[in-house]
């Protein structure tokens, strides 16, 4: 499983001009959570717009609410559960 804080940078070199950009790439997404290394779950705090309207992304991305009232109950009913690890990283870094 996989749990996203966020996914936007800021935008713009003056204080009159910053915003944000949004850092979530789907092609990436496709290729390393998908194919490469299927994930159990993927939960966002903030949704994109294309997560919710793009077929594929819709199917594998969730809100973290979802996870909180659906999922988490689900794991917590399973027999079989076992939690091997949990890891934080924190600017890239293993905590």
């Amino acid at each position: 499983m996989a749990i996203f804080l966020n996914d936007v940078q800021r935008k713009g070199k003056h204080p009159k001009e910053y915003g944000v950009n949004s850092t979530f790439l789907p092609g990436r997404f496709k290729g390393y959570t998908i194919k490469l290394n299927p994930l159990d779950g993927v939960y966002y705090f903030d949704i994109r717009p294309n997560m919710l309207t793009e077929p594929i992304l819709r199917d594998h991305i969730r809100t973290f609410d979802h996870f909180l009232f659906a999922e988490v109950w689900s794991l917590l009913a399973r027999k079989d559960a076992i939690v091997a690890k949990v890891e934080s990283t924190v600017n890239g870094d293993t905590q």
